[in-house]
């Protein structure tokens, strides 16, 4: 590529560019910045001109900089410093847009910026660039011994010795340097060879920075052969071209540095330049496809259909610059969604439009995250049915005569609570979704279904009488049935309302079908909890081998103990109840802990002491055993507060606590456990008296005692 398509490139490239240098204080700290060049779109997207920004600090141009909230002389100097490229999207209180930008250091001390308003497109792109070249010339007429026979100048100021002084030395001897006499002799012998023109370009011998560009031909007359030697000044020219290959360096590495990816054509649309970027999104390399046309590299499709290509036409005048999206097919086979802009390339001559530039980015990343904001924004995370705000839109909007009659079911997950007090919210998670699934099965497509609070779905049924709706409930039921959740029985209640005419008010409906819905919970959720309790009762039985005759044994010593106390029958039948269910929360616990044939270690035990409160939160949510929960809470609290999970002491523990922990005790000690060995019922004894006081109630284990001395 010429050198100067890379400036064109940065000058016509919608993306605002600027090269700055970083001032320093005496401490050495970032205290300004000036600005050395911009590009179009910096002017068009700023509205500041050239000559108002070039040549100055930022302080002067938007003197109010070091008010903004956010300080760019530090982020910038921070790049300029450590040579380490950043990027942001931050707001401009003196300009009032918000930008994204990327920072790079092309050499210490200075910094460039490249950056897009993100606020609102801009890209205006032309540019031209004027090469002012001058030039002197001197000729020199030598011998074949490189004599000078003549010289011929415009200003003989120009030379460094007068042309008398010149003429009749050898042109080596008045020259400095022995790498430039060489470079010298070699010229002038290949043009006496060649018969051709020969070129060199030197720097002056005078060390004042300039440059010479010299042609020597060779005229070979028989009466008089001689070296014909013209020197140009082209110290502009040179110093030009030295300027533009540094800035092409400088472009390139911005180029390569930038995060979009970035193709350059010509006008018959074939590929001139390509960043990495671009490389990795065409998986084509610029070595590889340079001169290829553009529609062969960069295969651009319709994103809401794969079978009609995009054509990008380059070249073309009025050229739609506004950001367009589309899908990427990569070489490698890999699809990207992408949005894209096509510019025109704007020549320094008059030769008009050079060619064109694609600037693209990879949004696959972004619109799967949009897809992923918009469907959460309409869709219950859980169970992935419709939530509250889409099921208020769909009422709106579903709420009309053609859909009437409108039907409503208002559906509620029967003991939630109970399931999420006893077996963790990882559970009730399950039990929601097992619903969620059913009524997936049971209703129509049609119909919306949607989780409007936490145990609670409602369903809007279009154009469905009120009888069909209730065999649709039905429907629902016999699915729900079907659900299979371990220990949890899966319940549910429903009622439905319906809206027959347009003069009906929705609401009631709504309301309708919530009272039908609450009066078949009072019953239904009743019997959920029940069932679900006789349901972890079975389990604790099945998994536990001492379980249920301990529960036996315990029900059968706190009758006995009850009624040495003087307890009413309808107390003993409580104390019944809490020796069958007081483990009831073991069943939340590792099956192989307990029935391990070792002692237990210390997150064992730490595990086994849950049960208590899961017990209790099983049972509190169950109404005819919910009077045994606290009992079932504090049976392993100690009478010297070193209990669990409460530390109750004494009297704070509930009487009945205190008889189930001498009652468990006994029971447990003389009974076959896998990790220790059985106590005699003399040892069991002997064991209670030693922890009298301090882990059991003394009066009441007297009274047990009592009662066993009357059972031996």
């Amino acid at each position: 590529m010429k050198n100067l398509d890379y400036k064109n490139l940065i000058e016509d490239m919608p993306i605002c560019y600027a090269r700055h240098k970083l001032i320093l204080d005496a401490e050495g700290n970032p205290t300004d910045y000036e600005y050395i060049e911009i590009n179009r779109a910096f002017e068009s997207t700023l509205g500041i001109e050239r000559e108002d920004i070039v040549g100055k600090k930022i302080t002067e141009v938007l003197p109010k900089i070091k008010n903004d909230s956010f300080d760019w002389i530090k982020f910038y100097g921070e790049v300029a410093l450590s040579g380490v490229s950043k990027e942001i999207d931050q707001y401009s209180e003196q300009l009032g847009s918000w930008y994204k930008v990327k920072v790079v250091c092309p050499r210490e001390g200075e910094f460039i910026t490249y950056f897009m308003d993100v606020s609102e497109e801009k890209s205006e792109i032309n540019q031209k660039i004027d090469i002012i070249m001058a030039s002197s010339d001197i000729v020199f007429e030598l011998d074949e011994s490189y004599r000078v026979k003549d010289v011929v100048v415009k200003d003989e100021r120009s030379l460094f010795i007068s042309r008398e002084e010149m003429v009749g030395q050898k042109l080596e001897e008045l020259l400095l340097g022995e790498e430039l006499k060489e470079k010298l002799r070699n010229a002038l012998e290949r043009a006496k060879q060649s018969q051709e023109t020969e070129s060199l370009v030197y720097e002056s011998i005078m060390n004042d920075g300039k440059w010479y560009a010299s042609s020597i031909k060779y005229l070979g007359h028989k009466d008089n052969p001689k070296y014909i030697l013209s020197i140009h000044d082209v110290t502009e020219k040179r110093l030009l071209e030295m300027r533009l290959n540094s800035e092409k360096e400088l472009l390139e590495t911005m180029l390569h540095s930038i995060g979009d990816a970035i193709i350059s054509v010509d006008c018959e649309g074939r590929v001139r330049l390509m960043n990495p970027v671009a490389e990795n999104l065409t998986g084509w390399r610029l070595d590889e496809c340079e001169g290829e046309k553009l529609s062969n590299v960069m295969m651009l499709y319709r994103i809401d259909n794969e079978d009609e290509e995009l054509k990008l036409e380059a070249c073309t005048k009025g050229i739609n610059k506004g950001l367009k999206e589309g899908l990427l097919k990569s070489r490698d086979g890999k699809n990207y969604l992408v949005d894209y802009r096509i510019s025109n390339l704007h020549s320094s001559s008059e030769e008009g439009i050079q060619g064109s530039i694609i600037v693209f980015r990879d949004i696959t990343a972004q619109k799967k995250k949009h897809r992923e904001v918009l469907y959460l924004s309409y869709h219950d995370q859980l169970t992935g049915l419709y939530n509250r705000r889409h099921f208020e839109e769909e009422l709106r909007r579903l709420n009309n005569q053609s859909n009437l009659p409108l039907s409503i079911i208002n559906l509620d997950v029967n003991g939630l609570k109970l399931v999420n007090d006893a077996f963790g919210h990882k559970m009730g998670d399950a039990l929601i979704c097992s619903v969620s699934d059913a009524l997936r099965r049971a209703c129509r497509s049609d119909d919306v279904i949607a989780r409007i609070g936490g145990d609670e779905f409602t369903i809007i049924l279009p154009r469905t009488s009120r009888k069909s709706a209730e065999h649709i409930i039905s429907r629902i039921y016999a699915e729900i049935e079907q659900e299979d959740l371990e220990s949890v029985v899966v319940s549910a209640s429903a009622g439905c309302g319906t809206k027959d005419s347009s003069e009906e008010s929705l609401a009631k409906a709504i309301k309708q079908a919530e009272e039908a819905m609450y009066r078949k919970k009072i019953i239904e959720s009743k019997h959920m909890r029940e069932s679900t309790l006789q349901k972890i009762k079975d389990k604790l039985f099945s998994e536990y081998s001492f379980a249920e005759e301990h529960s036996r044994n315990v029900s059968r010593y706190m009758r006995l103990l009850g009624r040495y106390l003087g307890f009413t029958d309808k107390k003993l039948t409580e104390l019944d109840l809490l020796g069958e269910l007081h483990d009831i929360g073991l069943v939340v616990v590792d099956a192989e802990i307990p029935n391990k044939k070792r002692s237990l270690n210390r997150k064992e035990w730490k595990d086994i002491k849950r049960h208590s409160e899961t017990g209790y939160q099983i049972l509190k949510s169950v109404s005819h055993v919910s009077r045994i929960s606290e009992y079932v809470l504090s049976h392993h609290e100690r009478i010297d507060g070193n209990g669990y999970p409460n530390k109750l002491r004494g009297s704070e523990i509930p009487l009945e606590s205190r008889m189930l922990a001498i009652v468990d005790a006994y029971d447990a000690m003389t009974n076959i456990r896998s990790y220790r060995q059985v106590f005699s019922k003399e040892e069991a004894v002997e064991e209670l008296k030693r922890n009298a006081g301090t882990q059991f109630d003394e009066e009441i284990l007297k009274a047990f005692l009592e009662i066993l001395e009357k059972e031996w």
